[in-house]
């Protein structure tokens, strides 16, 4: 297991100063991100076994996913390598939902390594999930179990626990408001708010599914560009 960072409350101030300076965010969203994880990071959450922040990010925003996950894990974490990319564009059907959790005890592949597997050995990081508009109902109910309860069991007996990590989402499906509104670059969900924002919540909620969708901290709709790397699965 790669240990835990040493100082996350600094690491937390070295996002704020880098966020600030590399354009990617708008100021309000970035001051939410930095007010989440001195929340949790600092053990006042009142769900702690959820993870430690969690972004969904939409439409163009989706590009520059790995581009935030380098830059979040880097001062946060430790290192811009501590990031886990699980690509979910190819589980399309009910029973593709065995890739994540592994094959049952006596059917081929039992056993076999998952893509999860490395946020147990590196339970501090970036989790960043891709395309969870393309895959399957199932998974996306999956993956609302896993942001609530923090952790992951699979066919093996082996719980991932995801309670400190940041969660990623992407999503090419986006939010665009209505014909003359303002589209909105980034909300809290569930927040009050303006009328098109709420708009833009529900359309994510039909097509990704409440359950889902209400997990998340924030949807992001634009993201600048940065110069980072992560790891893909």
């Amino acid at each position: 297991r790669v240990g835990m960072p040493v100082d996350t409350a600094a690491g937390v101030d070295q996002l704020s100063a880098r966020l600030q300076t590399s354009g990617m965010l708008e100021e309000s969203v970035a001051s939410d991100m930095e007010l989440r994880l001195r929340t949790t990071t600092e053990n006042l959450d009142l769900s702690p076994r959820e993870p430690n922040l969690s972004l969904l990010l939409t439409g163009t925003a989706a590009q520059p996913a790995p581009d935030l996950a380098g830059l979040v894990a880097e001062p946060v974490f430790g290192s811009g390598h501590r990031v886990v990319t699980v690509d979910l564009a190819r589980l399309t059907s009910d029973d593709h939902i065995n890739v994540l959790v592994g094959s049952p005890a006596g059917y081929i592949g039992h056993g076999d390594p998952l893509p999860h597997d490395p946020v147990q050995q590196m339970p501090w990081c970036v989790v960043v999930w891709r395309n969870v508009d393309a895959c399957h109902e199932s998974i996306r109910q999956l993956l609302a179990r896993i942001m609530s309860t923090g952790e992951l069991r699979d066919n093996r007996g082996q719980t991932v626990h995801f309670s400190d990590t940041v969660i990623i989402a992407t999503a090419a499906a986006g939010t665009a408001s209505r014909p003359g509104t303002t589209a909105t670059i980034g909300f809290e969900v569930g927040a009050p708010g303006r009328q098109d924002t709420a708009e833009a919540e529900e359309q994510l909620r039909k097509t990704l599914g409440k359950s889902l969708v209400d997990q998340f901290d924030l949807v992001l709709e634009r993201v600048g560009t940065a110069n980072q790397g992560d790891q893909n699965w």
